[in-house]
Parts: C-alpha cells; sequence; structure tokens
C-alpha cells in the first residue's frame, strides 16, 4: 500500500513540475509546440483608374484581422488626413483618397510585418 501512495505522490510532483514551466520549450517532455502562420496577403491591392474629383478606394485582404499596416506612395509614408482616409475593417485594409487630384497618381503600397502589395494609381485630368 505504501508504494501506491508513493506512485501517487510521484505523480502529483511530476504534473506540478509540468505547471510550473512558463511555456513549452522549456519542457524536454513535450516535443511540440504551436507556431503561429505568419500573415500573407489573401486579396492583393488592384490597380486603378479613375478621373479628377473622384473617389479612389485601394482595398487588400489580409489573412489576419487588425494588424497594423503602413500604407506609402512612391515610397513615401501616408497618414489619415482630409483627403487621405486609412481604415480597417477585420482583415480588410483601405485607403480612400477623396476628391482625387493629378497628384495623386502613383503606386501605393500597404506594408504588414514583413509582407507588401501594391497598385498604380493613375488619375485622368478634364477632358
Amino acid at each position: 500500500m505504501a508504494s501506491f501512495f508513493n506512485g501517487i505522490i510521484l505523480f502529483f510532483n511530476f504534473v506540478h513540475m509540468l505547471l510550473s514551466f512558463n511555456s513549452f520549450q522549456h519542457c524536454p517532455l513535450l516535443c511540440y509546440h504551436l507556431v503561429e502562420a505568419p500573415v500573407a496577403v489573401n486579396i492583393p491591392l488592384k490597380n486603378i483608374s479613375a478621373s479628377e474629383d473622384d473617389t479612389v478606394t485601394l482595398s487588400c485582404k489580409l489573412t489576419k484581422p487588425d494588424k497594423p499596416v503602413k500604407w506609402y506612395k512612391d515610397g513615401k509614408i501616408l497618414k489619415d488626413s482630409v483627403d487621405c482616409k486609412i481604415s480597417s475593417d477585420g482583415c480588410e485594409y483601405t485607403l480612400k483618397l477623396l476628391k482625387a487630384k493629378s497628384s495623386d497618381a502613383g503606386t501605393y503600397t500597404m506594408k504588414c510585418d514583413k509582407i507588401d502589395t501594391s497598385a498604380k494609381v493613375i488619375i485622368k485630368g478634364e477632358v
């Protein structure tokens, strides 16, 4: 009977040891750990042609929601402003150019972590 109780005590000590580790990587008894998949572009930006004074909407979808993203025009970072609205809704990330001007033409890029997607915006002047 004493060996039975010794076995129970050893088992509880073992469980306590497992639970006391801060992460699975420090426990040699657990051979695996979960690795989170990196974010990826699910639907990329698309080239768009618009007329002056139109609202131009660039939109893409990532595989993960609510990630911090940065938008660029011709390599220069863009900020949310009166003429340039940056938003996200779940996995969809959007840049809107309100009342487009010819100077808005260029290559727009959205970057997140180590991935990016780009599209060209062409603004047609009044004819």
